[in-house]
């Protein structure tokens, strides 16, 4: 790990490209810890779903009572990153949500499907529709930091989205199970893959650096970063 203003004795402000990924701003990097690269796992399984009525539940709390997170809603840093896979077009069916119910009208997050493409649910509302290459696999990541109030979206390492909650977080007090392959309007039809929990919001960089620690048979290996999930779901692996 180091702090870097040069590479190679190239100021960081004139690189338009790190590790193949385009940065349109990359001054705001500068100063930034930056990692030489997280290394990977075999990860030869995943979670398929059939569309029916297939789904993961699993306990974790992010209420302000006792959760995982910050009790102040203004407080909170979070990151939620996995892989999915859908297996053809398929109108609002869930694909995860941070809820107290399957059927939750009110989820603190819900991404779900919209046709060819995913949208996210949360501050109260959907904040992007995002086309996808159908039967592929797909990198999905969204982050809350505590210092501005917002929230961010990334599919394959892209930003997609950012909100700005002011402080309050809607609908925090449904955040009590994890639900993966459903939401209030259906089943996904596809798999979910190297699901993982952080109550910190990991940079922009460090997306980046899971979605392209991946290749075939392999995966980033989450434990190796300088600040590993709180909980990792393998899915199978």
């Amino acid at each position: 790990m180091a702090t870097v203003s040069k590479i190679n004795g190239i100021d960081v402000a004139s690189i338009a490209n790190i590790d193949g990924i385009a940065l349109a701003n990359i001054s705001k990097y500068v100063g930034e810890t930056i990692e030489t690269g997280l290394a990977d796992i075999d990860n030869v399984y995943s979670m398929e779903f059939d569309g029916s009525d297939d789904y993961i539940k699993a306990s974790l709390d992010g209420t302000a009572t006792g959760g995982i997170l910050a009790a102040s809603d203004s407080d909170v840093e979070l990151t939620i990153s996995f892989w999915f896979y859908m297996d053809g077009s398929q109108s609002l069916k869930g694909i995860f949500q941070w809820a107290n119910e399957i059927i939750d009208l009110t989820p603190m997050i819900l991404v779900n499907t919209a046709g060819a493409s995913i949208k996210t649910w949360v501050n109260g509302g959907y904040q992007h529709t995002s086309g996808i290459t159908m039967s592929a696999w797909h990198h999905y990541a969204v982050t809350r930091t505590a210092s501005t109030n917002i929230w961010e979206g990334y599919i394959d390492g892209v930003s997609v989205f950012t909100t700005d909650d002011t402080g309050t977080i809607t609908d925090r007090a449904s955040a009590i199970d994890l639900y993966f392959g459903a939401g209030y309007n259906g089943y996904l039809d596809g798999n979910i893959d190297e699901a993982a929990i952080w109550n910190s919001a990991l940079s922009a960089l460090e997306i980046n650096e899971i979605y392209n620690a991946t290749s075939t048979g392999k995966t980033a290996d989450l434990s190796t970063m300088s600040t590993p999930p709180v909980t990792w779901y393998r899915m199978g692996d």
